[in-house]
């Protein structure tokens, strides 16, 4: 019998793995969908009605928001597969027809006399709507591929970021995301005047919420250009809610409702408040960036190129300053006075470049010399090219 219950045991243990994998990219599949759902809706928000009426506009004034959101979520349709760049991220494509959001916002403005225009003036504006279709994509990934995310070039100041701060701040995001998920709910009463607050205090709920929390699914990352982070999770409320009831339910410190009614009341008010989160991160010390940026650089050498710049630098010693040297010595260090002089002339014209062949050196004397040195401007524009 113990061997039975061991070969039980261990299949379980076995399957365990592949289920959770399941689970996280329907998890996923399911947050590329409210990504792109979210994207549509901000689409079609900003789409002009009539004159300067845009459907948000005329969404606020009816508080027709969720309603238009739920037809999206009934009418749109994916178009083609899931896609799976790599094994930790997912991207879908929706689409829904012109009609179907015509007809929507058509209904909700007959449902209210507040209507900025008549029903039937609506149908007229979206008329052509019919032949039209709504887009959006949405994408989502696990945390662990967002903590390996690194900005673009476009983000100058992370490049020069340590891999190890730049995850602290992307996971610092991340935890902000979570607190975000529940700060809203602190105040929500449960039964005997204890509240969600409460129940988050107990060790069991606390770890219940946390470990859905860090499993979600990251639908936006994005780096800020101060050293910020900005994470968005995919937290849907019901998901949530059946947790937190679970874990609740599990526990005798805090009480809880006593019927299932007090339940729906719980669970109406704690889904209403409910939102997508985005947690805020930053790196703990931006990195100097003693550098100005680096302009590009035209594709077509300038004119200059077969140009070549001369300066002279002069040099003459000091009365009696080579009295005890030999006359060959004294000239070598007169021409290396001149030759840093002529060095200094070059620089205010070239910045940052080593100099060129082409010196001469004339003595006038024992006690003075000069440096005349040539560099060819297309060594320039090859050094410009190399950085």
């Amino acid at each position: 019998m113990k061997v039975r219950i061991a070969f039980i045991f261990a299949l379980c243990l076995s399957m365990a793995p592949p289920a959770r994998a399941q689970d996280r990219r329907r998890d996923q599949i399911q947050a590329a969908h409210a990504d792109a759902l979210a994207s549509m809706m901000d689409t079609v928000r900003g789409t002009r009605i009539h004159g300067d009426l845009t459907v948000g506009q005329f969404l606020d004034k009816m508080n027709g928001d969720e309603r238009l959101r739920d037809a999206l979520a009934r009418h749109a349709m994916q178009i083609g597969a899931t896609r799976w760049p790599n094994e930790s991220t997912c991207q879908v494509q929706l689409e829904v027809a012109g009609r179907e959001v015509a007809s929507e916002l058509a209904k909700i403005a007959e449902e209210s006399p507040a209507s900025p225009l008549p029903p039937e003036a609506l149908r007229k504006q979206l008329a052509d709507w019919d032949g039209r279709t709504f887009s959006a994509s949405g994408a989502a990934m696990t945390p662990e591929m967002a903590a390996e995310m690194r900005p673009g070039p476009e983000q100058p100041l992370w490049l020069s970021v340590p891999e190890a701060d730049r995850k602290a701040a992307v996971q610092a995001a991340q935890r902000d995301a979570g607190r975000r998920v529940v700060e809203g709910l602190n105040d929500v009463t449960i039964a005997d005047g204890k509240t969600v607050a409460d129940a988050l205090e107990v060790p069991a709920v606390r770890k219940a919420v946390q470990n859905w929390v860090a499993a979600r699914p990251v639908v936006d990352l994005r780096f800020g250009s101060n050293g910020e982070v900005l994470m968005t999770l995919a937290a849907p409320a019901e998901e949530l809610w059946a947790v937190f009831r679970e874990a609740a339910s599990s526990q005798n410190e805090v009480p809880v409702p006593r019927d299932e009614a007090g339940w729906q009341r719980l669970h109406d008010e704690v889904v209403a408040r409910l939102k997508m989160p985005t947690g805020r991160g930053a790196i703990s010390q931006a990195p100097r960036n003693d550098n100005p940026p680096r302009r590009a650089l035209p594709p077509q050498p300038p004119r200059w190129v077969g140009e070549c710049i001369d300066v002279v630098g002069t040099a003459a010693g000091e009365p009696g300053q080579f009295h005890d040297t030999r006359p060959a010595e004294a000239q070598l260090r007169l021409a290396r006075m001149a030759e840093d002089k002529a060095r200094e002339n070059l620089r205010s014209r070239v910045e940052a470049l080593q100099l060129g062949d082409g010196r001469n050196v004339d003595y006038d004397n024992d006690r003075a010399a000069k440096v005349r040195v040539g560099l060819d401007l297309r060594y320039v524009w090859q050094e410009l090219n190399r950085r």
